[in-house]
């Protein structure tokens, strides 16, 4: 029997509201508040972009501190 639906929930001691983006994998699970949502996936798309220009440039041999120093993650 629903009893509700499109409400705030406790999961794991965290409040999930509805249109939060939870993502999980085998490390942990994730909430996204809604308003929060569109950056933080701008700024992950940004970090995946400099890891693959960090990793491209070490296939290519440059130095590892040039690089990090470039691009701050690896």
């Amino acid at each position: 029997m629903v009893v509700d639906y499109n409400v705030p929930v406790m999961c794991g001691g965290i409040i999930v509201n509805p249109g939060d983006l939870v993502v999980g994998d085998y490390d942990g699970v994730v909430v996204i508040p809604t308003h929060m949502v569109e950056e933080t996936l701008r700024l992950a798309t940004e970090k995946v972009e400099k890891e693959n220009h960090s990793r491209r440039e070490l296939a290519q041999g440059a130095y590892l501190s040039d690089v990090y120093a470039k691009y701050g993650v690896l």
